[in-house]
């Protein structure tokens, strides 16, 4: 897991677009107005984007031609720029090139890192984006489907179900981890929210339950369990012991 973490960041990745026209001349650096009154607590103005974000500056200029003063009949000389910045979505694939080398009696070649999934196109980060889209932001796997679709990736629902039991696989350590930690507790809050559940027998959803063990405050960990009903015997199977 450890590889495969260092490697999140050498796979095929998409970000969104978040801002796109230029800075507002009242930026969060700029005084107030003398008329207006800035209010307490708050800053005005388009919050700029993080430093930490990769940069490609991209200059443009005047046409030769537009660098001449008709009226005065002198040229433009610079005085400045304005700048505004955005973040285009992207598709980035990477290319991992294994150098062979070889004498008259052998032959090596070298290794690359383990991937989460082997024999997979599919690097850590973007596992982690079909995970966390779909159990945090809600986005059914048909949804994501057509959303890589919009960006000219063609990725079944059907793969990224596999990659969800496979990536649930490669989390189990951690989940252990988790419960662990939970069970230090010297009490724990959970509750049982209703979530629909296709059921292949059935000609209707049913619904299931997803049960959210909250740590104390030593233990700030919240650990999430799956039974099919509202039973005692899902939350005494899961605190066991």
């Amino acid at each position: 897991m450890r590889n495969a973490a260092a490697r999140a960041s050498n796979f095929p990745r998409i970000s969104w677009r978040c801002s796109t026209e230029g800075k507002d001349d009242d930026g969060p650096g700029a005084p107030p107005a003398a008329d207006q009154k800035s209010p307490r607590g708050k800053s005005g103005g388009r919050q700029p984007l993080a430093k930490h974000l990769k940069r490609e500056r991209i200059e443009h200029d005047l046409a030769e031609a537009d660098k001449h003063c008709e009226a005065c009949r002198q040229d433009l000389r610079p005085i400045g720029e304005e700048s505004s910045e955005y973040i285009p979505a992207q598709r980035i694939v990477m290319e991992d090139v294994c150098k062979k080398y070889a004498c008259d009696c052998t032959i090596k070649t070298a290794t690359k890192p383990s991937q989460p999934i082997e024999k997979s196109t599919a690097g850590a980060s973007l596992i982690a984006q079909v995970i966390v889209a779909k159990t945090a932001d809600h986005l059914p796997l048909h949804r994501q489907e057509k959303i890589f679709a919009r960006h000219g990736v063609d990725i079944s629902r059907k793969t990224m179900g596999g990659w969800l039991a496979q990536g649930a696989d490669l989390l189990d350590a951690l989940y252990g981890w988790l419960k662990e930690v939970l069970f230090e507790s010297k009490v724990i809050g959970t509750d049982d929210p209703g979530v629909k559940v296709l059921d292949e027998k059935l000609p209707f959803t049913r619904t299931g339950r997803i049960w959210p063990y909250c740590g104390d405050a030593e233990h700030p960990v919240i650990v999430y369990d799956y039974t099919t009903t509202r039973g005692r015997a899902g939350p005494e199977k899961f605190l066991k012991g």
